[in-house]
């Protein structure tokens, strides 16, 4: 694609998501802008939904906070992450975050983990409440890699309450994991804007 085929069709993307209340028209340009900073021949060597997906890693980042000195998601509804992490706090800070961007709707906390027999068995202990009731899972140990798994078992306890939405991931291609909780017939809207197939 040219440069003026990827603007336009960026363009009909942010519509939807704007749509969808994932941004607003006064980010527009700062996305582009941030497509566009890629080298032109690497730009060009993408398909559209690598872009599509480069773009959700840019509105799903998370933001330094400086009044609590950390990296932050937003509750902009979705989050986008980089599975390879730093140790200590690395199931902490993901699952924190997860609640952030939904803005209260997973309700995590309490999020205590265990590195203290990873070298030894391979595997991390986290324990966190989710809506009140206390879980553990057993996270596989890869130095600093997130286990996504966790995610699957969260998303496999979400499944069972009463709401009607999940869980959704999609991978951006790269080492970055996008997640979003919303219903079905969003995320149905969702791959029609964006042609990306998240999963549940």
């Amino acid at each position: 694609m040219t440069d003026h085929e990827i603007r336009g069709y960026l363009d009909n993307v942010i519509d939807g998501l704007i749509a969808l209340e994932v941004v607003q028209e006064s980010e527009r340009q700062n996305l582009m802008d941030g497509v566009f900073a890629l080298p032109s021949d690497m730009l060009h060597d993408l398909d559209k939904e690598q872009i599509v997906c480069m773009m959700l890693d840019h509105i799903g980042c998370v933001k330094y906070d400086f009044e609590q000195n950390k990296w932050l998601a937003t509750p902009n509804r979705i989050y986008s992450f980089d599975m390879e992490v730093g140790l200590g706090s690395m199931y902490t800070d993901t699952l924190m975050n997860l609640r952030i961007c939904t803005d209260g709707e997973i309700d995590i906390s309490d999020v205590h983990e265990d590195f203290s027999h990873a070298e030894e068995d391979g595997m991390v202990g986290v324990d966190f409440y989710l809506h009140g009731k206390q879980y553990h899972y057993e996270a596989k140990y890869e130095y600093d890699w997130f286990d996504a798994g966790i995610i699957s078992y969260i998303s496999s306890i979400l499944a069972q309450t009463e709401s009607d939405k999940y869980l959704y991931t999609c991978s951006d291609g790269c080492q970055n994991l996008i997640l979003f909780y919303e219903t079905q017939e969003w995320s149905k809207q969702f791959s029609e804007v964006t042609g990306i197939f998240p999963k549940k």
